[in-house]
């Protein structure tokens, strides 16, 4: 698809609108943490994990998805990642209790990934001109970057005058019109040759990541010396060597650990961690602070 066709831009912004909805949930989320624990009656762990739920189950199936959204047809998956996202924010807004809005999280965290893997591959597929790609991924960049700037905004506004359910609801509508928007300007492809799944580095990956995100966030409490924060940490650093001999072994792995070897790409990976590392758990904690410690 060339930069002169008129289906280009719709198909950019259909798409980075499924990709910016991924950052507003998770960012307006931030802003209603406290507003949330003080409503369901959560301790700081508990709140904890309505981010952590959805963080893990994200990034445990982003790279899955992107091969199953290839194997399967991208505008299809996409479309599932809509239902997916839509129908665990309406659970989400409705959880009674902590441990429901937990597992609403985690499949939004699902849907989430499904939503966003494909997304970019529609993207990088319907622009082949290098310099039309390029002013569409700078297009792109501009719409999440503002996306994250806004939604601490929409975040407080939603919390204040709607109430934090909706923060979780708001997403319904948006889904509505995407879902709505993606048969008229997105035409379906697929990778004529997708790579096999890689189900034991998947399952490896998310219980890695599980256990060793569940000794940090009960390391506080229970202590970081104690037997079951200990023994997590064990079982998460076991398995996460499992996971990388099992993925030096297969033809076609989840993560392809050779790419490592690269500085340039170790480093972009290791700044992106640090950005991680800080504003995005500043984006959490921060609300928190002020609106708990500063009123």
């Amino acid at each position: 698809m060339s930069a002169a066709s008129p289906r280009t831009l719709p198909l950019l912004l259909v798409a980075s609108t499924g990709c910016a909805m991924t950052v507003l949930d998770t960012n307006v989320v931030g802003v209603v943490l406290p507003t949330i624990a003080r409503d369901l009656h959560a301790s700081f762990a508990d709140v904890e994990w309505v981010i952590s739920s959805y963080v893990l189950c994200f990034a445990a199936l982003l790279l899955p998805a992107g091969a199953i959204a290839d194997r399967f047809g991208r505008r299809r998956v996409f479309l599932l990642g809509i239902a997916v996202f839509a129908l665990a924010s309406l659970a989400c807004g409705l959880a009674p209790a902590a441990s429901g809005l937990y597992l609403a999280r985690a499949a939004q965290g699902v849907g989430a990934a499904f939503l966003l893997a494909p997304a970019l591959a529609i993207i990088g597929h319907g622009f082949h001109d290098p310099a039309a790609r390029g002013r569409a991924w700078a297009l792109w960049g501009g719409i999440m970057g503002l996306t994250m700037v806004l939604s601490p905004l929409l975040g407080g506004v939603i919390n204040h005058w709607l109430g934090w359910r909706w923060a979780f609801h708001v997403n319904v509508p948006l889904c509505a019109l995407l879902a709505a928007a993606v048969p008229v300007y997105i035409e379906e492809s697929r990778d004529p040759t997708p790579r096999a799944l890689d189900l034991p580095g998947i399952a490896l990956f998310a219980m890695a990541m599980f256990s060793l995100t569940w000794a940090l966030i009960e390391g506080p409490g229970e202590g970081w010396t104690s037997a079951g924060v200990l023994l997590r940490l064990g079982v998460g650093i076991a398995l996460f060597t499992a996971f990388s001999v099992v993925e030096r072994r297969r033809a076609h792995p989840m993560l392809d650990l050779r790419l490592f070897a690269d500085l340039p790409f170790s480093g972009s990976v290791l700044a992106m961690f640090a950005y991680a590392a800080t504003a995005q758990v500043m984006a959490s904690l921060l609300p928190q602070f002020l609106q708990n410690g500063r009123g």
